[in-house]
């Protein structure tokens, strides 16, 4: 379908991992959010948060935000979009990193698709890529899991077959909830083979960031690594 002309643009917006660290972001990005009017942010408080960190003078009086996380009904994805619709540009913003991976967004992108919106995607850090970047393992074929089952039948299953994968040549990368990283290493020492390599990238353009890639023998040797209640991206692989 081709765009009409008297359509918005549909912007996916990145925002720093890191609360604040707006130097890690293209200075087009704080451009598009000066301009733009209609905000669908993962939460409200944090995305508010973010734009005016990019835009400290922003007028938030002209500007409308509107929630968009994993709990939007289908049915409101039209209203969301009926801005860009009507000729208004629309930003799309996550709570922290790239909008759409590992986040929601992407129905509403499909969507715009649909409707003949154009999506522009802009430049900003991503934890997904950034951990692959520096993880060592192939970045030629990569498969992205999101979280893994909290069962402890079900996960083991699965560190199996990811285990498989990996030695198909795919890299595998999962992430967990913070709180959870160590009981997710400790079942990944117990259940991989010693061989096979992880890496664990951790707080990512931090003055903390910690990027490690070790085989299991070697974590197991080296003992748990300072993981808990930190934003981790865990990864598999040869």
């Amino acid at each position: 379908m081709k765009t009409d002309k008297n359509q918005g643009t549909l912007f996916l917006v990145p925002t720093p991992l890191i609360d604040g660290q707006i130097q890690s972001l293209p200075t087009i990005n704080s451009s598009i959010i000066r301009e733009c009017k209609y905000f669908l942010v993962e939460s409200l408080k944090l995305g508010r948060r973010h734009v005016k960190n990019m835009v400290t003078d922003f007028d938030f009086t002209q500007a409308s935000f509107s929630e968009l996380s994993k709990k939007t009904e289908p049915d409101e994805w039209e209203v969301l979009l009926a801005p860009a619709l009507e000729g208004q540009d629309v930003c799309i913003l996550s709570d922290a990193g790239s909008p759409v991976i590992a986040d929601p967004g992407s129905n509403i992108v499909k969507m715009a698709h649909h409707k003949g919106i154009s999506v522009v995607p802009l430049s900003g850090p991503s934890s997904v890529m950034l951990a692959l970047m520096a993880s060592g393992f192939s970045g030629q074929q990569f498969t992205f899991h999101g979280y893994l089952p909290r069962d402890k039948q079900s996960l083991k299953n699965v560190l199996k077959k990811l285990e498989q994968e990996v030695r198909s040549g795919y890299t595998q990368i999962f992430m967990e909830t913070p709180y959870r990283n160590i009981a997710l290493f400790d079942q990944m020492i117990q259940l991989l083979a010693d061989a096979t390599p992880l890496c664990i990238a951790c707080d990512l353009t931090s003055d903390l960031s910690f990027i490690s890639t070790k085989t299991i023998k070697q974590w197991r040797k080296k003992g748990r690594p300072d993981i808990h209640k930190r934003p981790c991206i865990f990864l598999l692989g040869q």
